[in-house]
């Protein structure tokens, strides 16, 4: 029996199932299946090994361009506005905030490392870095991983309401 005609149906059914429009909820909340699988396979690559790294806002432009070209493609405009708040309302920070999150996360955790070249590296450069990042914020050296993505979160809802 030749099963080709079978598997490509199989494939087109299941590409059918990701590739569904997208879903409003009567609470204001939408959902595109497509938005999930960037959250969980794209993000990670795309961000990986980088909240090592501090970056310029031209460079963090340049990363999030495929990151907010997902959402243009999925929800129909090239409305930055219309985007963000697309972001909001589907439940995920820009490009920016998560890159800020991620940074802001892993220079919490140098200074109680047990090497003394890398709580000398966070002294020198870490810190202030980490000052200048969380002062955008209003992030205290305190606040657990809660705490900040809800300061994040805050901050990204607050610019959405100004819109």
């Amino acid at each position: 029996q030749n099963w080709a005609p079978l598997y490509t149906d199989l494939l087109q059914y299941k590409f059918n199932i990701i590739i569904l429009p997208l879903h409003c909820t009567g609470s204001g909340h939408c959902f595109s299946p497509r938005i999930p699988l960037v959250s969980s396979f794209a993000i990670p690559v795309l961000l990986y090994g980088l909240e090592s790294v501090k970056l310029n806002k031209s460079e963090l432009s340049r990363l999030s361009h495929p990151y907010t070209m997902v959402f243009h493609k999925i929800f129909g405009t090239y409305s930055n506005s219309i985007i963000s708040q697309c972001q909001y309302y589907t439940g995920n920070l820009p490009l920016d905030y998560l890159y800020k999150f991620r940074l802001l996360c892993f220079l919490k955790k140098l200074p109680n490392l047990s090497n003394n070249t890398c709580n000398y590296f966070y002294k020198m450069f870490g810190l202030d870095l980490f000052h200048s990042v969380a002062s955008e914020f209003g992030i205290d050296e305190n606040d657990n991983r809660y705490n900040i993505k809800s300061k994040l979160w805050s901050k990204f809802t607050t610019g959405i309401e100004a819109l």
